[in-house]
C-alpha cells in the first residue's frame, strides 16, 4: 500500500505502458524499457540460448530473433562474435554450447576471410568433444555450407590435433549424433597422417576394422587396446564385462544397453565418469542399487561433488548442477519414469557444488537489497524442458549465491508489489525454491524494490534483481524509483539487474554510470555484481 503512495510522489511520474524517454522500446508484455543492443543481445544468447523461449514469446520467436541478431553482429564484426562464442565456451559461462557452435558456424562462412579463418580456428576450442563436432557439422548443413578446402581442413585438424588414446575415445563414445557419424565426417574431410596409432583409430572409425600390424613393434598400443576392448564389450556380459571397463575405462556408451541394468556395470563404470555424466546419472545409480544412503557410493560421490578445482576443470555449469539436485531430489526422472531413494549427503554435496561452480566471489562488504522476480511471466514457462525450472526458480537459486557471499543482504520477491523474505545464508537450495514456488502469480512492476525501500527508509547500498524484465504495470518506471531513492534518503545507491531470458530489453538505464545489466546465467555473473557493488568495476 505504501509503494502505491509513494509512487504518486515521484516528480512528473510516467507509468511503464508509456515510454520514459525516447530511448525505450516496448517490450513484449507491452511495458516500455531501454534495448540492449545486438551486442548485448548476443551475449544472453551465447549465454543462455533460447530453449523453451519465454511466456510472452515463443521459441520459435526467441530463435528467429536470436538468429537475426546474430546475423547482424557477424557482419558488423564476425571476428569478435568469434572471440565472444570462444571465450564464453572456453570459460563454461553459458548453460548450453549449442550457441556458441552456432555462432562459429554462421561466422565460418563469412565472405570476410579473415573472419572464416577465425571461425574454423576456434572449432577445436569450441567443439571439445565429438558431439560438439556433430553440432558444428549439422549447423553448417542447415545453413547451406558445404565441405571446401577450408572445412576439410578444420574437421581433419580436429582429429589429428589429437593424441590416439584421445581420438580412441571421442570415435568411439561419440559415433554418431545429430544425423551424423564420425565415418560420414572423416569420408568426407579425409585427414591423412603418418602416425601409425592415429592411422589405425581413423580406419576403424571409417571401415570398423582393427588390426595392430601396422603399429610396430615400438609403437604405443593404447589406441589399439582400447578400441579392441570397446568391439569386445559390444558381445561380453557379466564379470567379462566388467573387467573391460575397468581395465580399459570404457565409457557408458560402449557399454550395451542391457547391461546398464547390472549393478556391477555401474560400478565399474563410476570411478572414470565425468562430473556431468555423474551428476546426470544419479538416479540411474540409485535405481540400480548402486548410491544408497550411508553407502561407499554415497561418500564416494558426495567427496568428487565438492572437489572446487575439479568442478571448474570439467566447466560443468551452476545450472546443470542445479537441475541434477532438483531431478535427484525428486527421486524420479524428469518424464516420471523410474524412482528412487534419495542419499541426503549426495543432496547437500549437490548443493554445495552448485556454489563451486561459479566463480570466486570477493564479498563487497556493501548492503544489498536482492529483489527476485515472481511475476507470472517468470514462473510459467519452463527451462531446457526441465519441468518446475523455471525462469523463477533459477532466479532465487542464482541469488543465493550473493546472499552466501555477501555478509549483509536483504531478501525479497516482487511482482505487483514486494514481499519481504526470511530467507539467509543458512538455508539450502532446496528450500528457497519451494520457498518461492508458493508465491502467487501477479503482474510485474520493476520499480516495487526502489519505491518499498523509499517508503520504509532502507539503507540499501545495492539494489540486485533477477528479472525478464517485461515489467509493464507499475505507475512509475525503475530509473524514476531509484533517482527517487536516491534523493530521498541520500544514499547513491547503485542497480544491478541480472537478465533472465534472451531478449533484448532491461529496465536499466544504460547512460546511468551506477546501473548495471548482467546475463542472469552467467557464472561470472555473481562476481561481476559484487565486484560492481564495491566499485571495483
Amino acid at each position: 500500500m505504501a509503494t502505491r503512495y509513494l509512487a504518486q510522489e515521484v516528480a512528473r511520474p510516467v507509468p511503464q505502458s508509456e515510454p520514459l524517454d525516447a530511448r525505450q522500446v516496448q517490450n513484449n508484455a507491452g511495458g516500455f524499457v531501454y534495448g540492449v543492443g545486438d551486442w548485448g543481445q548476443l551475449q544472453r544468447f551465447l549465454v543462455m540460448g533460447c530453449e523453451g523461449g519465454s511466456y510472452y514469446a515463443s521459441q520459435r520467436k526467441m530463435v528467429r530473433d536470436n538468429v537475426g541478431v546474430l546475423d547482424r553482429c557477424v557482419a558488423m564484426d564476425g571476428a569478435r562474435v568469434v572471440a565472444e562464442a570462444r571465450a564464453i565456451s572456453q570459460a563454461g559461462r553459458a548453460m548450453k554450447n549449442g550457441p556458441a557452435i552456432l555462432a562459429i558456424a554462421k561466422a565460418s562462412l563469412s565472405p570476410d576471410v579473415r573472419v572464416r579463418e577465425a571461425a574454423f580456428a576456434a572449432v577445436p576450442h569450441v567443439c571439445r568433444i565429438g558431439t560438439h563436432l556433430f553440432e558444428f557439422v549439422a549447423d553448417r548443413e542447415a545453413l547451406g555450407g558445404g565441405w571446401g578446402r577450408s572445412m576439410r581442413r578444420a574437421m581433419g585438424q580436429w582429429f589429428l590435433g589429437r593424441e590416439a588414446p584421445d581420438l580412441a575415445l571421442q570415435v568411439a563414445k561419440y559415433a554418431q549424433r545429430e544425423g551424423w557419424s564420425m565415418r560420414d565426417v572423416l569420408r568426407l574431410a579425409h585427414p591423412k597422417t603418418l602416425d601409425a596409432a592415429r592411422g589405425e583409430v581413423l580406419r576403424w572409425a571409417v571401415t570398423g576394422e582393427l588390426g595392430s600390424e601396422a603399429l610396430g613393434p615400438d609403437a604405443d598400443r593404447a589406441a589399439h587396446d582400447f578400441l579392441e576392448a570397446v568391439v569386445r564389450a559390444r558381445t561380453s556380459s557379466g564379470r567379462d564385462l566388467v573387467r573391460l571397463i575397468r581395465d580399459h575405462k570404457l565409457p557408458r556408451e560402449c557399454v550395451p544397453t542391457e547391461a546398464l541394468l547390472d549393478p556391477a556395470v555401474w560400478e565399474a563404470l563410476l570411478p572414470h565418469m565425468g562430473l556431468e555424466a555423474l551428476v546426470r546419472n544419479m538416479g540411474n545409480l540409485s535405481k540400480v542399487g548402486v548410491l544408497m544412503p550411508l553407502s561407499k557410493t554415497e561418500q564416494y560421490v558426495a567427496d568428487r561433488l565438492s572437489d572446487e578445482e575439479a568442478i571448474r576443470r570439467s566447466r560443468l555449469h551452476p545450472v546443470r548442477i542445479l537441475i541434477g539436485l532438483l531431478t535427484y531430489k525428486a527421486g524420479h526422472g524428469v518424464r516420471g519414469k523410474g524412482t528412487w531413494g534419495v542419499a541426503p549427503r549426495v543432496v547437500e554435496a549437490l548443493d554445495g557444488a552448485f556454489y563451486k561452480a561459479f566463480r570466486n566471489v570477493e564479498p563487497s562488504g556493501r548492503r544489498i537489497m536482492i529483489a527476485c522476480d515472481v511475476s507470472g511471466s517468470m514462473g510459467m514457462q519452463d527451462l531446457m524442458g526441465v519441468p518446475g525450472l523455471t525462469p523463477k526458480v533459477v532466479g532465487a537459486a542464482l541469488a543465493m549465491v550473493t546472499v552466501k557471499a555477501e555478509p549483509r543482504t536483504f531478501v525479497t520477491a516482487f511482482s505487483r508489489g514486494l514481499i519481504p523474505t526470511d530467507i539467509g545464508r543458512c538455508d539450502s537450495l532446496a528450500s528457497v525454491i519451494k520457498h518461492f514456488e508458493k508465491f502467487p502469480y501477479s503482474a510485474t512492476d520493476c520499480a516495487a524494490p526502489m519505491l518499498y525501500a523509499t517508503a520504509n527508509k532502507l539503507d540499501v547500498d545495492t539494489f540486485a534483481m533477477w528479472t525478464d524484465n517485461e515489467s509493464w504495470c507499475g505507475q512509475v518506471h525503475a530509473p524514476m524509483a531509484l533517482r527517487h531513492y536516491r534523493k530521498q534518503i541520500g544514499i547513491d545507491a547503485r542497480f544491478v539487474v541480472s537478465a533472465m531470458t534472451a531478449t533484448n530489453y532491461s529496465v536499466a538505464d544504460p547512460d546511468d554510470p551506477g546501473s548495471l545489466t548482467l546475463v542472469g546465467f552467467d557464472a561470472d555473473a555473481p562476481a561481476i555484481l559484487s565486484e560492481f557493488a564495491a566499485g571495483r568495476a
